[in-house]
């Protein structure tokens, strides 16, 4: 692929919006790379076949010439499988892990100098149900995106990962954005921790079985999160991997 198309075609995911009202997606080199990629997936996702490139300093051009529908849908294959492994390794909260994911993109020789304090295995909360379907062997990422609402039914006031912390009475609108077919169910875990969530008697931590669109209110501080299984036949193809949120 020609450079000149990827710059245009990557630079065009930043928009004016980012630039003069300010965001966080762009706030360190790897918050950067993972945004980047999934603007980029998601806006392959919107384009079935190829898309007109045009020059941005040239409107009767187009840099179209430089690939062709079957490159573009190769594109759009590979963009999508490093997307995931960037969320992957994103999201990965242990150090040694996460660079292990990392190189899967850049390569055996990335951070291989990075010092890596050794953690104990942290251990699931006694209410937290453990995944009850066994793991396929070639399980995969299920990218799921999280936005911040004041209401359940008002316009995002952002993505969740933007936010150090969310008020109380507030929701948040969790989307699996992964084509799934009809055989394959999507069960999230929703795990409510802290004194409120212990005072209330809302210490959740159990599978249930939802659809592609969650939303969940902020009602106890502390620190829960979310995920997102997709099962078919009985086994567990994909996993979100915990999406924190942080109450305050």
């Amino acid at each position: 692929m020609k450079s000149i198309l990827l710059t245009t075609i990557v630079a065009s995911r930043v928009n004016n919006w980012d630039k003069y009202i300010g965001t966080d997606d762009f706030k360190d080199l790897p918050t950067t790379f993972k945004n980047l990629f999934n603007r980029l997936n998601e806006w392959l996702d919107e384009n079935d076949s190829m898309p007109i490139v045009n020059n941005p300093v040239d409107g009767e051009e187009n840099f179209n010439r430089h690939w062709d529908e079957n490159k573009y849908q190769n594109f759009k294959s590979q963009v999508k499988k490093y997307d995931a492994w960037a969320n992957d390794a994103y999201g990965e909260m242990d150090k040694a892990k996460s660079i292990t994911k990392w190189q899967k993109i850049f390569g055996d020789k990335f951070a291989k100098s990075a010092p890596v304090k050794k953690e104990a295995t942290k251990q699931l909360p006694s209410h937290c149900e453990p995944l009850r379907w066994p793991l396929a062997s070639y399980a995969s990422k299920l990218n799921v995106k999280a936005v911040v609402q004041k209401g359940k039914t008002s316009v995002s006031l952002g993505d969740l990962a933007s936010f150090e912390s969310v008020p109380k009475s507030h929701w948040i609108r969790f989307v699996v954005k992964d084509q799934l077919d009809n055989d394959t169910q999507i069960h999230w875990q929703v795990v409510n921790n802290g004194a409120e969530a212990i005072e209330s008697k809302c210490l959740r931590g159990d599978f249930f079985e939802g659809k592609a669109i969650h939303k969940e209110s902020t009602a106890y501080k502390g620190q829960h999160w979310v995920e997102a299984v997709a099962i078919k036949n009985e086994i567990c193809i994909a996993k979100s991997g915990p999406v924190f949120v942080n109450i305050m």
